[in-house]
């Protein structure tokens, strides 16, 4: 506490001035679009099933899948055959949704020389067409297209009696309000033919520049259909989508979930209460007009903001059953989740912190900084070129901020240049992380201990060529395991000399959930600290010893922990290792002797493990003889070996599972979501790796191998399903 806060306690205890101090509290809201973002975007594409728009099912549907974008396609039923149908049905596991485009694609009403063919019967264009859809994909369209975009307000009552949520037929090139609910008359922007890439750019562009809702009408793809878009301008605009969806700017969805989402957030009004003794934040709901709710389609974002309350193991129910959609802001926590199951319920709360309460967590911007120096002189393409150049460090060509950080790879820099990117990295998961880089012509890696450059150290670098997927060919790509602790904020450095040509290089790691190598994604990096974000008026101590992990190396559990002596210098630590009584008993000893200001890494290997869970903590013994304790840390040891490969995998996944041969055994597959997808039973394992059929229909994304062997405890990996 400092002095001047000190005396105003004093002073007002003597004058019996109340002193008001910031209360705990908290309190919700819907969010205006799901997960935050700026806007909400939906791609429909019309005359699905006709003879001139087969790109919709050739191309927009994997090129969209691909990216994670749903689309919708409208289907004029009348000539819909039965491929087309069965396309339809692997379009909607793949996400997209399909609406109604009529079953004769007439005209509702007189208008110019293209649109006289008019009809009134509204239970063949709507009534049958509704039906013929759901007989033939399983489900029932919500949203309906008016052909030629002409139509009157009885064919909306109509649609309503039917169930419908919507229909396109307000303005064009207009997006939607951000409070918009007219479902009914959407805006929407029209690709009309000789438009180019820049103007079916527009509709997402002004949707983010004004915070609503653009609804893109398309045609077919690469095909003879009206308007066609051009599979590279579809494929270009859908990359654009993606990197907006990444960025946080764009929600990309289908109109159902849009729709249902507004739906919800005018519906219901959500509140929140503080229970002080119970250390629970419970989220109610009011509900303020009626909602059809089993036409819902996304859940809403419930953004609880939190007054001076902090949590450490944090737990989200909803009537009994536990929600894992959630992820901390800079005010609170955002929750996924629909209001009419019921109220919230956050455990897990600590103390109150008032008034020196930590500042919120900063929020990571999934950039990094690029500077780069042109034209070094330089004969052999080493690293000395760049570094002894005498602009290098302080003074580069130019600098550049980097959205593309998943691969860091740029064309643009021509002949003789160096360049250094930096920026900080933060991991998820606690544990050993190994970093492999590729690149050409001289590439290093940097990392630092912590979020300070100065502690940085080489974990890996060869000079040479490789491609941007080719991991093993020098002995430098590959650094040692490395022990980081999920959100420390940790400096992270590229410096690399290139010839010229594609200037790529590529970063990526293995981490304690993803054994395999995967690419580092935006959502690990930024271009500013977290770190600095710890007030000063926090005890120092927390970080004695952090950066606390290990892994297993063969039949061997390997520890590594880094120590800071920014309090006490350090004696020597002990290893301890937790007995099945619930009692910690000491391995080893581990000499530090290290004075107060230095900060360096250990390693301590337990050359004789338990088979199946063993967990560990690091004593730190000072030299003024206090002691602290590290986090608890678990490895899992598996005396039998499998392994699960290809990963990533698009229609197969083979286990080897030979260590368990002629045993019987059964192979489970669940989502991301941990829904369980499919279910094999192996009536004697082969000797020969057994393949899993993934069909190709699968959605991209993460899933959980588990495989239940008889008289072996059951063995989880993931898999990523790719199609690209």
């Amino acid at each position: 506490m400092s002095r001047i806060i000190y005396a105003f306690l004093l002073a007002a205890a003597f004058l019996g001035t109340p002193v008001l101090l910031s209360a705990q509290a908290a309190s919700a809201s819907i969010a205006t679009w799901k997960d935050n973002k700026k806007a909400a975007y939906t791609i429909i594409h019309d005359d699905y099933g006709d003879v001139t728009t087969p790109g919709i099912a050739n191309y927009a549907d994997t090129i969209a899948y691909n990216r994670g974008v749903k689309i919708n396609f409208g289907v004029i039923t009348s000539v819909c055959d039965a491929l087309g149908w069965s396309n339809a049905k692997r379009m909607i596991t793949h996400g997209h949704e399909v609406i109604n485009h009529s079953h004769n694609h007439l005209c509702a009403l007189n208008g110019a020389t293209w649109c006289t063919n008019t009809y009134t019967d509204l239970a063949t264009e709507q009534g049958l067409s509704t039906e013929l859809i759901e007989q033939n994909t399983g489900n029932r369209p919500r949203f309906f297209i008016h052909p030629f975009d002409v139509f009157n307000e009885d064919i909306h009552a109509y649609l309503s009696n039917l169930g419908y949520i919507g229909a396109r037929a307000g303005n064009q090139a207009a997006i939607n309000t951000a409070n918009f609910n007219d479902f009914f008359h959407l805006n929407f922007y029209v690709f009309e033919p000789n438009f180019t890439l820049a103007q079916l750019n527009q509709g997402i562009t002004a949707a983010i520049a004004g915070g609503g809702y653009a609804v893109q009408e398309l045609h077919g793809v690469g095909d003879a259909s009206w308007g066609s878009v051009s599979v590279a301008n579809y494929r270009a605009h859908l990359n654009l989508v993606k990197d907006k969806i990444n960025s946080g700017d764009v929600w990309a969805s289908s109109l159902s979930e849009v729709i249902t989402y507004k739906m919800q957030r005018a519906g219901y009004a959500p509140s929140a209460i503080y229970d002080a003794a119970a250390k629970k934040v419970t989220v109610n709901f009011t509900a303020n007009q009626s909602i059809n709710t089993a036409i819902l389609k996304s859940p809403v974002t419930i953004n609880v903001a939190l007054t001076n309350l902090t949590f450490t193991t944090l737990s989200i129910t909803q009537n009994g059953l536990p929600i894992t959609d959630f992820k901390q802001t800079a005010t609170g926590i955002a929750v996924n989740a629909y209001p009419h199951q019921g109220a919230l319920v956050i455990t897990g709360f600590g103390a109150g912190c008032a008034p020196n309460c930590p500042p919120p967590p900063c929020v990571l911007d999934g950039k990094t900084l690029s500077d780069v120096w042109l034209n070094i002189k330089t004969n052999t393409f080493s690293m000395a070129d760049l570094t002894k150049d005498a602009r290098y460090p302080n003074s580069p060509t130019r600098t550049d901020v980097m959205d593309n950080t998943a691969g860091f790879q740029r064309g643009d820099l021509g002949n003789k240049y160096g360049e250094r990117v930096r920026g900080f990295i933060v991991p998820k998961t606690t544990g050993s992380h190994i970093f492999t880089i590729t690149g050409d012509d001289d590439t290093e890696l940097w990392l630092s201990l912590d979020d300070n450059p100065a502690t940085k150290r080489k974990i890996a670098g060869f000079k040479g060529y490789t491609t941007p997927t080719q991991y093993t060919k020098y002995a430098g790509q590959k650094s040692a395991p490395i022990a980081l602790v999920a959100g420390q904020s940790y400096y992270l450095e590229v410096l690399h000399v290139g010839l010229g040509g594609v200037d790529v290089f590529k970063i990526n790691w293995q981490t304690p959930t993803i054994p395999q190598i995967t690419t580092i994604t935006n959502d690990y990096l930024s271009s500013k600290t977290c770190s600095t974000t710890i007030p000063t008026t926090q005890p120092s101590a927390i970080r004695d010893i952090f950066s606390f992990g290990g892994y297993v190396h063969g039949s061997k559990a390997v520890l590594n922990w880094v120590n800071s002596t920014s309090v006490q210098p350090t004696d020597y630590f002990v290893v301890e290792k937790l007995l099945p009584s619930g009692a910690f008993k000491d391995l080893d000893h581990v000499n530090a002797d290290m004075p107060l200001g230095e900060t360096r890494y250990f390693t301590f290997t337990d050359v004789q493990p338990d088979n199946g869970e063993n967990f560990y903590r690091i004593k730190l013994v000072a030299q003024n003889g206090t002691s602290r304790y590290s986090e608890i840390i678990k490895l899992a040891l598996d005396p039998t070996h499998w392994r699960l490969y290809p990963n990533p995998a698009f229609d197969y996944v083979e286990l080897d599972l030979k260590s368990r041969e002629n045993k019987s055994g059964r192979v489970e597959v669940y989502d991301a979501q941990g829904r369980l997808v499919l279910t094999k039973i192996i009536e004697k394992i082969p000797s020969a790796a057994y393949r899993l059929e993934l069909d190709g229909q699968w959605m991209v994304g993460q899933y959980w191998v588990r495989v239940h062997v008889e008289g072996v405890h059951d063995l989880v990996a993931p898999v990523m399903i790719t199609k690209d």
